[in-house]
């Protein structure tokens, strides 16, 4: 009647309170979580209804908040399958919050829409490791990073093909698939395999730059570059033997020197020419 944010986010409050008065510590985190669902799929219809962005960024802050601790102190291996389905519901529900507004109104994503679809995923993926591997940095961490970087590999491709417009999208996303696929190498293999990886990588990200003339993806080889030549000079001088810092300072110099011969010759095409 009011038609005010501030209203329903108070009521929000004390629909997210209501578990915690009433609760008889029967240790049901399925039904505590069906409930907060249901509370969130009735805030994710009044912010679509009514565009109030904030209420369901608050929303989604506070399930994945309350998904979290429960995962860090109540959850077990009994739990594994009621986790996955939170997870995914979770998931889904906010993933679908931060672009139906934009879809409705057939406007490019704003920048709260963005903040909450990014989000979405860090904090997925959060919880993600804390259900698969119980915190622990071993081969499960490994297998979730891996499968981080096929879901953000597939986002990028979908938001490319079905979004062309949504180019800062495309950009964050394209940021994580390379960041997991960088963390799982290093997490997957050791020494002169991972620095030789990340090189080519960085090769890879330039080519693909310098053909779609696209300047995200050659500061991202830019960086990557530099976080190779940071990890032989720091970690792996060390442990390397000869042969391998051999190997490895001469393809990063020559990394380097066409980085240097590609950005002299075609500079003012890269920079000046409309990225696609």
């Amino acid at each position: 009647q009011y038609d005010k944010q501030e209203i329903a986010i108070l009521g929000m409050t004390g629909a997210y309170g209501i578990p915690f008065l009433i609760s008889a510590n029967s240790g049901r985190a399925d039904l505590f979580f069906a409930y907060i669902i249901l509370i969130n799929t009735g805030i994710v219809f009044l912010s679509y209804k009514k565009a109030w962005k904030a209420m369901v960024r608050l929303a989604m802050l506070v399930s994945w908040v309350l998904f979290l601790a429960w995962a860090f102190t109540k959850y077990t291996d009994q739990l594994y399958v009621e986790a996955i389905w939170i997870m995914i519901f979770l998931y889904l529900l906010f993933a679908t919050a931060s672009v139906i507004y934009a879809v409705k109104s057939k406007a490019p994503l704003g920048v709260v829409e963005l903040q909450l679809f990014l989000l979405n995923n860090i904090l997925a993926f959060a919880a993600c490791l804390l259900v698969f591997t119980d915190g622990s940095l071993d081969e499960r961490s490994t297998m979730v990073t891996g499968a981080a970087f096929i879901v953000f590999a597939f986002q990028t491709i979908f938001s490319r093909l079905l979004l062309p417009g949504e180019r800062l999208l495309f950009n964050y996303l394209l940021t994580f698939t390379v960041l997991s696929l960088v963390f799982y190498t290093g997490m997957r293999w050791d020494g002169i395999t991972v620095t030789m990886t990340w090189v080519a990588m960085a090769i890879t990200l330039f080519t693909a730059g310098a053909l779609a003339k696209s300047g995200w993806l050659r500061l991202l080889s830019i960086i990557l570059t530099g976080v190779t030549l940071g990890k032989l000079v720091l970690v792996d001088r060390n442990n390397f033997t000869t042969e391998q810092k051999i190997i490895a300072y001469i393809s990063i110099g020559i990394l380097l020197l066409l980085l240097s011969f590609f950005y002299q010759k075609f500079k003012q095409r890269l920079f000046t020419e409309k990225e696609k």
